[in-house]
């Protein structure tokens, strides 16, 4: 899918800026304390979330070179990649109908909206 594609080439970004000869890595380079690097490097530009989706997606492509017969070197086995909670951002039903009972001066009615096209 496009976001997959999408997620990979963000991970693959990332680890590029991190590893200038990471074009020469093969599979059997990429150890635990090189995955604690990255993390590092990351943690300057990225949150905790977004550090554990890039690690997903170094994890299937290790997974996926295991099941392919390319590598038998599995660097996650003693890392835990835990997602966060999220602060919910949408608002609540009663948010939302306060949001829509409240008096508005006549200039701002729904009729008068510039993007209603009425």
């Amino acid at each position: 899918k496009p976001k997959t594609i999408k997620g990979y080439k963000w991970t693959l970004k990332a680890l590029s800026e991190f590893d200038q000869a990471l074009d020469k890595r093969s599979f059997e380079d990429i150890n635990i304390d090189y995955l604690k690097d990255f993390c590092k490097f990351l943690e300057e530009k990225n949150n905790q979330n977004s550090r554990n989706i890039h690690m997903r997606y170094i994890r299937a492509v290790f997974n996926d070179a295991i099941d392919a017969g390319i590598t038998t070197n599995y660097p996650f086995r003693s890392i835990t990649i835990k997602q966060l909670p999220v602060r919910k951002k949408a608002l609540s039903v009663g948010m939302m109908r306060t949001l829509i009972a409240y008096p508005c001066e006549p200039w701002q009615g729904e009729n008068d909206h510039p993007r209603q096209g009425r």
